[in-house]
C-alpha cells in the first residue's frame, strides 16, 4: 500500500505514490482532453492530463472536484494558463470529466455565496474573478494560447524531473525532447487578410461597404499586433526559461561507483543547446556562449569523477554551433598548447572548431590558427618521431598520439585543403610546415582573396 510498480524496459521500479508524478511515460503526457480521449489510455494507467479551462478560473474546478478523486492522484490548477493538470489513473481523469460534465458548477457557486457555511468552495478573491467580465487568461479557441500552454506544461514536467533524484535518465530525455520540439514549433498565427481591392466601377454602396472592410482591417490588424507583442513577450520569457533548464541538464550529476550516470542527459542537453541557441539573435546567442564558456570552466574543475569526455566534446560542439567568431577565437587562444593535463580539452576544442564553415571565417583567422598549431604542434610531432626510449620523447608521443587525429583535420580546414604534388591532401605537420613557408603572408591567398 502507497506503492505502485513502474515498468521500463529493463527495469521494474517500486515507486511511492508521491512520486508518481516523475514517472509518467511522455507518451502518457496529453496536452488536452482530446488527445486523452483519442489515445484512450487503459483504465489503471497512469497519466497526466492538461485541461484547458475558458469558461471560469481553473481552481474552481480544483476546489469542487478535487476530493473525489484518490489520494494516489493529484490535480492543480496552472494560473498562467489557466489549465488544470491531473495525474492519476487514466479512470481517474474519466471520473473528473464525468463529475465536471453533470454538476451545473454555476448553480453550486451561487447557492455557497447565498449560503455561506464551513464548505465554502473559493476564496473571496477567485469569487470576485467569476463576476468580472472578460477575466479568462486566454480566450477561448486562440490558437496561440494551446502552444504556450503547451510549452509551459512541458516546462513544469521538466523542471520536476530534473529535480526529483529518482527520475530516470529517460524520463528527463523525454521531457527535452517535448520542451525543444515545442520551442522549434510554436508559431503565431498569421496577420487578418487585407480586404481586396475596390474593383473599377464600383457602386457608391460597394465603395462604402469596402470602406468599412478597410477600417474594421485596420482595426483588426492592431489588435493583431499587439497580440503579436504579447505572444513575443510570453514565448521570450519561457525560451529563456527553458535554456536555463538545458543548462542545469548539462551538468546535472547523479554518481555511482565514481561515474556520473546523468551522462546522456548532459549530453543531449547540450546538443539542444548548441541547435536552438543557434537560432537565437546575436545578444542573446552571446549570452548563451558566456554561459557555454562557464560551464566549460566548471568541466576543468571535477576531479572526482572527472567530467565524461562525451560531455566535453558535447559541450565544445554547441558553443561551436552558435556559428559566433568571437568563440572560434577563444578556443583558439586557449586550446592550442601542448599541456598533457588538458589533452581531452584539446581534442574536443579542435573537433568543434571544424565544425565552422570554411567561407564563413575571417581569413586573418584562419591564418592565425593555423600559424600557431603548425607552429607548435610540428615541433610536437618531430619530438613524438624520435626513436628513443627517454620518459619526455615518450610523453610527447602518447601526447601527439591522442591528439593528432583531431588536430591534422583542423589544420587541413582551416588551410583550405591543401594537397601535395601528387594531389593527396597533407597528412603530417612536417608537411605543412613546408607548405607553410610559401604560405605565410595573410594577405595573399589562402587568406584573401586571388
Amino acid at each position: 500500500k502507497g506503492y505502485r510498480f513502474v515498468e521500463r524496459p529493463h527495469h521494474i521500479y517500486l515507486v511511492p505514490l508521491s512520486d508518481m508524478p516523475t514517472m509518467v511515460p511522455l507518451d502518457k503526457v496529453f496536452a488536452s482532453i482530446e488527445q486523452f480521449n483519442a489515445a484512450a489510455p487503459r483504465d489503471m494507467d497512469y497519466v497526466t492530463v492538461y485541461y484547458q479551462v475558458h469558461d471560469r478560473p481553473a481552481q474552481v474546478y480544483v476546489d469542487m472536484f478535487g476530493d473525489a478523486l484518490g489520494d494516489y492522484s493529484r490535480i492543480s490548477a496552472l494560473p498562467e494558463s489557466n489549465q488544470i493538470k491531473i495525474t492519476a489513473l487514466a479512470k481517474d481523469v474519466r471520473k473528473f470529466l464525468t463529475l465536471k460534465d453533470r454538476i451545473d458548477i454555476s448553480q453550486e457557486i451561487a447557492m455557497t455565496h447565498a449560503r455561506p457555511g464551513p464548505r465554502l468552495l473559493l476564496p473571496a478573491l477567485l469569487a470576485g474573478a467569476l463576476l468580472v467580465p472578460g477575466a479568462l487568461l486566454w480566450a477561448p479557441g486562440e490558437a496561440r494560447a494551446a502552444d504556450l500552454s503547451t510549452l509551459q506544461a512541458d516546462l513544469n514536467e521538466l523542471e520536476s524531473r530534473i529535480k526529483s533524484s529518482k527520475s530516470i535518465n529517460e524520463d528527463i530525455q523525454q521531457y527535452l525532447t517535448a520542451v525543444a520540439a515545442s520551442l522549434r514549433d510554436i508559431k503565431f498565427d498569421a496577420p487578418p487578410e487585407a480586404p481586396a481591392d475596390l474593383p473599377e466601377g464600383a457602386s457608391e454602396e460597394q465603395a462604402a461597404e469596402h470602406a468599412k472592410a478597410v477600417a474594421e482591417h485596420k482595426v483588426a490588424l492592431a489588435e493583431y499586433e499587439k497580440r503579436r507583442r504579447d505572444f513575443d513577450k510570453d514565448f521570450d520569457k519561457k525560451r529563456k526559461e527553458a535554456f536555463k533548464l538545458f543548462f542545469r541538464a548539462l551538468e546535472l550529476e547523479r554518481i555511482h561507483n565514481q561515474t556520473n550516470i546523468r551522462d546522456l542527459v548532459n549530453r543531449q542537453a547540450a546538443d539542444l543547446i548548441g541547435e536552438l541557441g543557434a537560432l537565437q539573435e546575436e545578444r542573446d546567442r552571446k549570452g548563451v556562449a558566456n554561459d557555454l564558456i562557464k560551464v566549460i570552466g566548471r568541466l576543468h574543475k571535477k576531479k572526482d569523477p572527472p567530467a565524461n569526455t562525451d560531455t566535453i566534446n558535447a559541450t565544445f560542439a554547441a558553443l561551436a554551433r552558435l556559428g559566433r567568431e568571437d568563440d572560434l577565437k577563444w578556443m583558439a587562444d586557449n586550446y592550442i598548447h601542448t599541456k598533457e593535463h588538458e589533452k581531452q580539452f584539446l581534442i574536443a576544442a579542435h573537433k568543434a572548431m571544424i565544425l565552422y564553415e570554411y567561407a564563413a571565417v575571417d581569413g586573418q583567422l584562419r591564418f592565425d590558427i593555423c600559424e600557431k598549431m603548425i607552429t607548435i604542434y610540428s615541433s610536437v610531432e618531430a619530438q613524438a618521431e624520435q626513436s628513443s626510449n627517454d620518459p619526455a620523447v615518450q610523453a610527447k608521443k602518447r601526447f601527439w598520439d591522442a591528439i593528432r587525429t583531431d588536430t591534422i583535420p583542423c589544420v587541413q580546414h582551416f588551410a583550405g585543403q591543401p594537397k601535395n604534388a601528387e594531389g593527396a591532401a597533407l597528412a603530417k605537420m612536417a608537411e605543412f610546415q613546408e607548405w607553410w613557408r610559401d604560405h605565410k603572408n595573410p594577405r595573399k591567398p589562402p587568406w584573401k582573396d586571388a
